[in-house]
This record gives C-alpha cells, sequence and structure tokens, in this order.
C-alpha cells in the first residue's frame, strides 16, 4: 500500500493524467543526481534523432520526506537505518512516460546500458537496470 502512495504522488506532480506509465531506474554503483540523469536522457534523445516522450524524474531518496501517514495502514515502514534501504533509494529513480510505448522503448534503449563517468581523473562504469512499474 505505501508503494501505490509513492507513486500515486509521483503521478500528482506530472502532466500526463491519461495512460501514464512507469520505469524504475536503478544506477547501482553511483549516484546521480535527477539534473545528471535528466541531461543524460535528453541528450540521449537528441542523439538517436527521437525525444524520450517523458515528463517526471523522480529520485526515491526523496520518499524520506513523504509524510508519515502515508505508512499507517501497512506493516512495511521505510528502515532508514538500514544499509540495504539507504543503498536503493540512493540509486533508484522512477520516471514517468506519457504511455506504454514509451516506457518499453525506453526500457529496450536505457535496460543494462553501460554508462561511464568521471570520479576523480578515473573513468568509472556503471550498468543502468530499468524495469516497468504497473501504476
Amino acid at each position: 500500500m505505501a508503494w501505490q502512495h509513492v507513486m500515486d504522488a509521483i503521478v500528482k506532480n506530472s502532466r500526463v493524467k491519461t495512460r501514464p506509465s512507469a520505469v524504475l531506474i536503478e544506477l547501482p554503483q553511483a549516484t546521480f543526481s535527477v539534473a545528471e540523469l535528466k541531461a543524460m536522457i535528453h541528450q540521449d534523445g537528441v542523439d538517436s534523432g527521437h525525444r524520450w516522450r517523458t515528463d517526471v524524474l523522480f529520485h526515491l531518496s526523496e520518499t524520506l520526506g513523504f509524510r508519515k501517514d502515508m505508512f499507517k495502514n501497512t506493516t512495511r515502514v521505510p528502515l532508514k537505518d538500514d544499509v540495504d534501504f539507504r543503498h536503493k533509494h540512493s540509486s533508484r529513480f522512477v520516471m514517468i512516460c506519457e504511455n506504454p510505448e514509451t516506457a518499453w522503448r525506453f526500457i529496450r534503449s536505457w535496460n543494462q546500458r553501460i554508462l561511464e563517468y568521471d570520479m576523480e581523473g578515473v573513468i568509472m562504469r556503471n550498468r543502468v537496470k530499468v524495469s516497468y512499474i504497473e501504476i
């Protein structure tokens, strides 16, 4: 139930109200900001010749600020002190797409993609995991 409340809040902030779809983006080895990831996705759309029809890109770490009443009807509550919980929240994003077709096309294009980034002069690689979220 708490996950549905989170997704409802994300969709509510989206301009897509008819048939929205969502994807979960996981970047396990690195932390990127919403702005950095959004810029990469936008640039990919420019480079490939088609823009990604997406709206909201939401970093799951922002859910820690959600109201506690979202979690009152569930036995699952955020475990903010758990290392695995914190890692998942710092490495996952939810992106709202205009329709399921866009979501699945994004998944086909981005799942298992390797992003390279510079970390203090060392080139690092991060394999992206993307999956579909039923909303």
